[in-house]
């Protein structure tokens, strides 16, 4: 009788393991500001270190999580995925009441909003098509009287049509190395699918929609937009794209809400 294959062996403990354990998928949010991002090294004050330790509270057990998108210091979300498992027999499937004592245990400042099973497969960090970044802009700070912890205040005017053309150039696949602080080994193309500029009174709304970002991509972007529209050209945007000059001034952090994740 043949010996079993490593690979056999991994696999039929793999599938052991997906028998005990249940996946939860968690859709959150949080207002950002007093964190230095999803995760960070510092794991005793990031939101995956809060939302650990109330899952060990509430279930008793210690957990690994799977963000969607891994947040920045100071960036908010209003639409968050997150995956994890639990132990089978520890859990009594009723969703509706580890969402609530989730929700007990958490801080103020983050919230479980819906709360599933999903199929023992699925990762969170893997299963992401693409998000949206949502910047907020007033050029009136009585605008944005009681939104100014989550809006950034500029002033004199800015002009729409100017901030759409910029918008245009930066929509596509592109090298976008010159729109991230963060030095990485792998590749810095990206695909931003769309960018929507929605006005009301004193008030703009920037949505960036990519199939990932990279690190600070988001608040580089806007803030090429914002120059676009401070100067009313779009030279600069086009330049930027080529490698030949920088990105303009980032728009801050505080700004900026995930406000979409698309799942595959």
């Amino acid at each position: 009788m043949p010996c079993p294959t490593i690979n056999a062996i991994m696999n039929g403990r793999n599938a052991l393991q997906e028998e005990l354990m249940t996946t939860i998928k968690l859709t959150i949010e949080y207002d950002g500001t007093r964190y230095p991002g999803f995760s960070t090294k510092k794991k005793s004050a990031s939101i995956e270190s809060k939302l650990t330790l109330a899952i060990r509270d509430v279930t008793g057990q210690s957990t690994q999580l799977f963000a969607a998108v891994k947040t920045e210091p100071g960036v908010h979300a209003a639409h968050q995925i997150v995956s994890f498992q639990l132990e089978k027999e520890s859990f009594s499937d009723n969703t509706e009441l580890l969402k609530m004592k989730l929700n007990a245990a958490l801080p103020a400042d983050i919230a479980v909003t819906s709360l599933e099973i999903a199929d023992e497969r699925f990762v969170a960090s893997l299963a992401v098509k693409s998000c949206t970044y949502t910047c907020r802009i007033a050029t009136d700070p009585a605008a944005a009287l009681f939104s100014r912890p989550y809006t950034y205040v500029v002033t004199g005017s800015l002009d729409l049509k100017s901030m759409q053309q910029a918008a245009q150039l930066l929509i596509g696949t592109h090298d976008f190395a010159a729109f991230s602080n963060g030095r990485t080994r792998k590749s810095t193309v990206r695909t931003v699918e769309t960018i929507k500029i929605n006005r009301e009174d004193q008030l703009i709304q920037i949505q960036l929609t990519a199939n990932s970002f990279l690190r600070h991509m988001p608040q580089l972007l806007a803030g090429t937009i914002l120059t676009a529209g401070k100067e009313k050209k779009t030279d600069g945007t086009t330049l930027t794209l080529t490698g030949v000059e920088s990105a303009a001034p980032a728009c801050p952090s505080h700004a900026f809400t995930l406000t979409d994740v698309q799942l595959r």
